[in-house]
């Protein structure tokens, strides 16, 4: 927020989650370089069903975090993956989501699981 180039706020069309991802999750990010870019730790979830996968990697270059997903749990909301590192935003450390949307479901990662 504030860099008028990079910045994004504002509404969104599709509204899977209800918050905001508020990034980058890492300090020394640099926009279209691969400074700051990293293959981060990300700490699954129990019980889902991925069996005794407890901890993978994935490359994280900007993303944010879920702010505060633990909070959405009323509203379909699933932390499915938290950042194992300490992270540089406010808000949690909520890396991949899963949102319960209509009759279906979308899963929301602030990382590259490719």
């Amino acid at each position: 927020m504030g860099d008028k180039l990079l910045e994004v706020a504002g509404p969104r069309e599709l509204e899977f989650f209800p918050g905001i991802c508020r990034g980058s999750a890492f300090a020394g990010f640099v926009y279209d370089q691969e400074d700051g870019a990293r293959a981060a730790a990300l700490k699954v979830e129990k019980g889902l069903g991925v069996g005794a996968v407890g901890e993978v990697k994935a490359y994280c270059n900007g993303g944010g975090i879920f702010v505060h997903a633990d909070s959405y749990k009323e509203q379909g909301i699933e932390v499915l993956a938290r950042f194992k590192e300490k992270v540089k935003a406010e808000g949690g450390d909520a890396a991949v989501v899963y949102c319960k949307v209509g009759v279906g479901a979308a899963i929301l990662t602030s990382v590259h699981p490719e």
